[in-house]
């Protein structure tokens, strides 16, 4: 099995013993780090300004649709 498919097999498994979580939070806590950011600053980003933390999100973007 090629490694995508190994991870992707392993949070697949991990989602479905997990199904109250959100996607950006259960991929969080699938690969045990306290965050997952991101900016569109192709600069040095700044927290407060460019950056943001993926844990609400609810779609693929964080926007609604």
């Amino acid at each position: 099995m090629n490694k995508n498919k190994k991870l992707l097999s392993d949070f697949s498994k991990y989602c479905a013993k997990n199904p109250n979580q959100r996607f950006f939070q259960a991929l969080r806590n699938w690969m045990n780090v306290n965050f997952i950011l991101v900016s569109n600053n192709l600069e040095i980003p700044t927290f407060t300004e460019d950056l943001q933390d993926t844990f609400y999100w609810e779609t693929k973007n964080g926007k609604d649709k």
